[in-house]
């Protein structure tokens, strides 16, 4: 179950941040506290079953994107928000692969991440 929640807690966000909402916009939208959703996001509370359907629509996924279950839709990113022309490329190149490849490539990212935070965590132990 945990990896269930998880996978929600990163999917709400990853879909928060590609529907360009901050936290406060998007609780705005369902009602609640943008701490309510600063918690969803981290796995420490979930969404009720009455908040799950809407918080799909605002964010503009399916129920079972949420929760990893994946889907045939491709994920948009706002060409509005590319910083620069590396930015540009690499959303460019994202956004023209298919549906599976995207979200692959989306884990692999966070993977490589999480193995960095944990790196520098190390080196800042020693």
């Amino acid at each position: 179950m945990l990896y269930l929640d998880m996978n929600l807690a990163e999917n709400i966000r990853k879909y928060r941040k590609a529907a360009g909402l901050t936290q406060t916009q998007l609780a705005d939208k369902l009602g609640i506290t943008q701490y309510a959703i600063t918690n969803y996001e981290r796995g420490i509370s979930n969404p009720s079953a009455e908040k799950i359907p809407e918080l799909a629509k605002f964010l503009g996924v399916l129920i079972q994107d949420l929760y990893g279950a994946g889907s045939s839709a491709p994920i948009k990113i706002e060409a509005s928000q590319a910083k620069n022309s590396r930015d540009r490329k690499m959303r460019k190149i994202f956004e023209e692969l298919p549906p599976t490849d995207q979200r692959a490539l989306l884990k692999q990212a966070q993977a490589l991440r999480i193995q960095k935070a944990n790196s520098a965590r190390k080196k800042s132990r020693s």
